[in-house]
């Protein structure tokens, strides 16, 4: 899963950096990979969920336990939307290269999560 990940990651980034593409190109294939990594992270949170592990993010306290699978996720999807679209509207309306930096550093980081959230599923203990 890593591998076809890392493959996205450079399939939508290298062409982002040509001269020749407006602006806006640049940020819709920025989001474009945020949301790519954003989903890997999402489903190997609920893969992890499934097996027994708590999620470890303190704002998801108000779900009553984060083993509450539904709540956690419906709260990780309305989180990342709103800061997506926010992001999106207000700073790429100006500001659309430094938005697209942001979106990939965003990815980079997401991809990091799913990657470590993988790891963990592989290598849980027999019985969970």
């Amino acid at each position: 899963m890593q591998r076809y990940l890392a493959l996205l990651l450079i399939l939508f980034s290298v062409p982002a950096f040509a001269q020749d593409e407006p602006d806006r190109t640049v940020l819709h294939r920025a989001a474009v990979v945020w949301g790519a990594a954003v989903a890997a992270d999402w489903y190997t949170t609920d893969l992890n969920q499934r097996h027994a592990f708590a999620e470890a993010n303190p704002l998801y306290t108000w779900t009553g336990g984060s083993m509450n699978e539904k709540a956690v996720m419906l709260t990780s999807v309305v989180e990342d939307t709103a800061i997506a679209v926010t992001w999106y509207k207000v700073v790429g309306a100006h500001h659309p290269k430094l938005a697209a930096a942001g979106f990939y550093i965003s990815a980079a980081v997401r991809a990091g999560f799913a990657g470590s959230n993988y790891y963990h599923y592989l290598h849980r203990r027999p019985g969970t």
